[in-house]
């Protein structure tokens, strides 16, 4: 949900914070930006709208003392290699709960396989010595 007017409005605050010594934070960014109507979670919708601007060739950066638009090559350097530490970091972290679920789901999917197996020999055996269960 990206709202043109917030975006407009971000834009404009975003050009008083040019370069790494003049960042804004994500709480003062999100205070500044006015809403026409209600909006349940300011932060996302305003994350949203910096991502948004990004991909539109905005170079907009957060290197945790807040958001900036990079001036420098240094700067572009420092958050590509950033967000590709982060990359990298949740990649590690799919593959570690990808394994989990195969030990996890895979051990009782084989379980489950030996179960039934063996209610399968049960109730052939029920059925061929015509067993009653009481």
């Amino acid at each position: 949900m990206i709202l043109e007017a917030q975006k407009a409005q971000i834009k404009r605050i975003m050009a008083d914070h040019k370069g790494k010594d003049h960042p804004i934070s994500r709480v003062d960014l999100v205070a500044r930006v006015q809403f026409d109507e209600p909006v349940k979670d300011k932060d996302r919708v305003v994350r949203e709208i910096l991502g948004e601007l990004r991909e539109e060739g905005t170079a907009i950066v957060n290197f945790g003392s807040g958001y900036f638009i990079a001036v420098t090559e240094s700067e572009l350097d420092s958050a590509i290699d950033r967000a590709e530490s982060y990359l990298i970091s949740f990649s590690k972290d799919i593959q570690a709960l990808k394994e989990a679920k195969s030990k996890l789901f895979g051990e009782q999917k084989n379980l489950w396989e030996v179960g039934k197996k063996n209610l399968t020999r049960i109730r052939d055996r029920f059925y061929a010595e015509e067993l009653t269960p009481f």
